[in-house]
């Protein structure tokens, strides 16, 4: 997933501020809403490793190349899967956030 933050500071206290970067799912071409799509329609940006250099190049002014790197990310390299709810709360930062969880039955009628 791919980011642009910065470092402010201001009268008091430094700050830092972080975006993410999202896209639609196209609706075919092998992309992410075979994936994504039960979950949302749209997808965070994802790079491929062979563009990090060109992303993080702080010279790079090319607006057409950035763009490109704004590409969907292949449906065949992602995996989706149900987590706890415990990756809701922003004291629990570990890999057990991300391991995959048996989603109970849900009951659709009240009697």
């Amino acid at each position: 997933m791919r980011c642009l933050s910065s470092t402010f500071s201001p009268p008091i206290l430094p700050t830092n501020a972080l975006t993410i970067l999202v896209r639609d799912c196209p609706p075919s071409k092998g992309f992410g809403p075979v994936v994504t799509s039960a979950v949302h329609d749209r997808m965070p940006v994802i790079l491929d490793p062979d563009a990090y250099d060109v992303w993080l190049d702080l010279g790079m002014t090319n607006v057409a190349a950035a763009s490109e790197l704004l590409k969907p990310y292949e449906a065949r390299l992602m995996r989706c899967y149900p987590v706890s709810t415990r990756i809701n709360h922003v004291a629990n930062d570990d890999e057990e956030c991300s391991a995959a969880v048996e989603l109970a039955e849900v009951q659709n009628r009240l009697f």
